[in-house]
């Protein structure tokens, strides 16, 4: 998976090139299955294992993840807040043999299980 290049084409749309062909392999709008009007990739991570999973963070706060197979995303996660979501990092446990998601917007931090979507493992907010 080295050789996949992802731009964003046209907000909400992204764009595949595989660098060896130099060549689109494919684009979609990612965002769309949210259901969201007006919305934007504000946010884009492969996992680092295998890097067949993408999350993607919208422009109204959600997080959509897809396996690269498919057409729709597998899961979709809302942050609840409706802020841009501004960064999203795979992480690697020592307790879990998956990996977690860390998502930000302006409000929360989340650390959560993308394949059950519980937030149980922690949530940060900052005090103002």
């Amino acid at each position: 998976m080295g050789w996949l290049l992802v731009v964003a084409r046209m907000v909400p749309y992204i764009e595949c090139f595989d660098m060896r062909t130099r060549s689109s392999v494919g684009g979609r709008d990612v965002v769309a299955p949210a259901r969201d009007i007006d919305q934007e990739v504000t946010a884009l991570e492969f996992d680092g294992e295998g890097g067949f999973l993408m999350a993607v963070g919208s422009s109204s706060g959600k997080v959509l993840i897809y396996d690269l197979r498919s057409s729709y995303p597998i899961r979709i996660k809302d942050h609840m807040y409706g802020s841009p979501i501004l960064d999203i990092k795979w992480q690697q446990t020592l307790n879990s043999e998956r990996p977690k998601l860390i998502t930000t917007d302006n409000h929360i931090v989340r650390i959560w299980d993308p394949e059950t979507l519980s937030n149980s493992h922690m949530q940060i907010m900052p005090s103002f």
